[in-house]
């Protein structure tokens, strides 16, 4: 695709996770904000959704349970060193939290 000089289109950066040359598909992850931009307009909610960290990442999930539909279905799995960083963590009915200890 070549633009004209004269125009510019807001730059985006990915990282490609998955090349399927037979199937002629790559995968691209990307993370939708709360005002979408060029790079996710067109993203569909997902009917599952699996996320995984440690405790460093549970702003992160915190912020991502927070945002999900009342009807999102959902597990996290979350690694931490001590039961004492479970946290109550606000989510719709259908997501499961598993805490899991670091061995």
């Amino acid at each position: 695709m070549v633009w004209p000089p004269q125009h510019t289109l807001p730059a985006r950066v990915y990282t490609i996770r998955r090349i399927d040359a037979a199937g002629g598909e790559i995968t691209v992850d990307f993370a939708l904000h709360d005002r979408p931009g060029p790079g996710a307009n067109g993203a569909k909610p997902a009917e599952f959704y699996v996320l995984a960290g440690d405790e460093a990442d549970l702003p992160g999930i915190t912020r991502l349970l927070k945002h999900l539909s009342e009807d999102a279905c959902c597990v996290a799995f979350i690694e931490i060193d001590s039961p004492v960083e479970q946290l109550p963590l606000i989510r719709p009915p259908g997501v499961e939290l598993c805490w899991q200890r670091r061995a």
